[in-house]
């Protein structure tokens, strides 16, 4: 499992960090030159991918045809989490535990100065933001670890 694990990460963290680093040499070669925070932005979102992985494992332990977990996870990232946010926002509720809400550090840090939360768009802080993110890797971890055990249990 950590096996798998480190290995898509350094496969996607290279790809962020290849977008990432070509996207800087293309803004100070034909631009004028790198938005503010960048190199903040570049980390947060290298940081961002270790989260997504760990999130995309526990689907992919969980559910036994790998087709079943990468629907699930699209889902969930991409059109349940933006619906349950919206109605979250709707209610007046902040949605301080979903991934999606702490990746928008990740566009927040290249405003100066940096968005504040006000009544009807919350918006978390960078260290809300990255405590989010560990908290998803612990958990996604922790019922990855089990479903894994259970897994190899039944195998034998």
């Amino acid at each position: 499992m950590t096996s798998r694990y480190l290995a898509a990460l350094v496969v996607n963290v290279g790809l962020i960090l290849f977008f990432l680093l070509a996207s800087a040499a293309f803004s100070e070669a034909f631009g004028d030159g790198l938005i503010a925070n960048y190199w903040e932005m570049v980390a947060f979102s290298v940081f961002y991918i270790a989260p997504v992985v760990a999130f995309v494992m526990m689907f992919s332990a969980l559910f036994r045809n790998p087709a079943i977990a990468i629907v699930a996870v699209a889902f969930f990232l991409f059109i349940g989490a933006t619906i349950f946010t919206a109605l979250l926002e709707v209610a007046g509720v902040e949605p301080w535990f979903l991934l999606t809400y702490a990746s928008q550090i990740i566009t927040n840090i290249v405003t100066v100065p940096y968005p504040t939360s006000a009544p009807g768009n919350p918006t978390p802080t960078p260290i809300e933001g990255m405590g989010i993110m560990v908290g998803y890797i612990i958990v996604s971890w922790a019922i990855c670890f089990i479903a894994y055990s259970r897994k190899e249990l039944k195998e034998i």
